[in-house]
This record gives C-alpha cells, structure tokens and sequence, in this order.
C-alpha cells in the first residue's frame, strides 16, 4: 500500500459559501498528477500516445481513469485539463484511455505562472476549486489562493513518481460532494 503523505494536501475552507451555480472546478495536470511512472494503484494502463509523431509513454492507475469518468459526468463539477499537454489532452491522450473530452485551460507552457492564473480566476469567481498539480498546487500557492477570493480551495500535489493516490481520490470526491451538496437546513 502506498504510504500517504499529508504535505501533499493543502485544504482552506474555513468559509463555505453558496458554490456558484453548484459547480466546482477541477484544474487537471496529467504528468505526474494522472500518468506515473509507478502509480500508486494496483492495476494501470501503459499506452504510447503519439504527439506530432514523438511517442510518449504513459501510465494511468485504473483507479484515476475511474475517478475522471465519474467526475466529469457529475452535473456539479466542471472538469478541466491544465496542463502542458494542452489541447493534445484531448486529441491524443484521452481517446488512449477512453477519458472523456475536456475544456483546456491554455497560456505559456514555458512559464508555468499561467497554471495559477486560471486557478486564480475561478476562486476570484466565487468558484469551489480543487487543484491537481504535483509542482503547481503547493501549499504556498493554496494559502495565496485562499486570499483571492471566498470559495474553498483543495490543492493536491501528489509524489510525480506515484501520482495520484486512492486517498487523494476520496479527498476530491469528498470536496466535491461537501461543495456541491445544498447545506442542511436547520430547524
């Protein structure tokens, strides 16, 4: 069983506004974050996804692949790539692995700025984030998003070699379920 780091998980919360039409946005990185060289689950799937004729090895746990679907088919969540792979998320990794098509964030892939910028904006949006990037999401970044603006952010940077973990799954299903769920009334 893969060893759970806490440091990789960054949660502020303390305020719990109305989520914003009930949607929260998920910024998703794919190197290091999804594809591992040694994924934290028990089964993965190895394809070469080819981008402008470069073959490129890559390695989901079957676990993420699961996660992805469920996530990008809930009415409340707005599933995103942000990542240097840009539009080829799309166009050449996710028909690999039966993920589904996703909106892209872009910007500058040489400065990696451009990442926080789109998270920056959906938390200045009143938009409950949750943020997967193993060199962008780190807890420093999170507190400074938490300054931006009231919705609650989630950042997780796994281990790149690992990627995401069956604990980081449940900790993203579980924002997404306590963001997106009407409060409970009181008598």
């Amino acid at each position: 069983m893969a060893r759970f780091d806490r440091s990789q998980v960054t949660r502020v919360s303390d305020r719990r506004p109305a989520p914003v039409a009930g949607v929260v946005r998920v910024l998703l990185d794919v190197d290091g974050v999804i594809n591992a060289d040694r994924p934290a689950h028990a089964t993965a799937t190895t394809e070469v996804v080819v981008v402008e004729g470069v073959g490129y090895r890559v390695r989901i746990g079957d676990r993420v692949e699961s996660a992805l679907r469920q996530w990008s088919a809930h009415p409340g969540v707005d599933l995103r790539w942000c990542t240097t792979w840009q539009s080829h998320a799309n166009t050449a990794l996710a028909p690999e692995f039966a993920l589904p098509i996703l909106p892209v964030e872009v910007g500058d892939t040489n400065h990696h700025e451009w990442k926080f910028a789109h998270a920056r904006a959906a938390v200045r949006e009143g938009v409950p984030l949750v943020w997967l990037d193993d060199t962008e999401a780190t807890p420093a970044a999170v507190h400074a998003l938490a300054q931006e603006g009231p919705a609650p952010v989630l950042g997780i940077a796994p281990d790149p070699d690992r990627g995401l973990t069956g604990t980081h799954l449940e900790l993203v299903t579980q924002f997404i379920t306590d963001t997106t769920s009407p409060p409970a009334l009181s008598p």
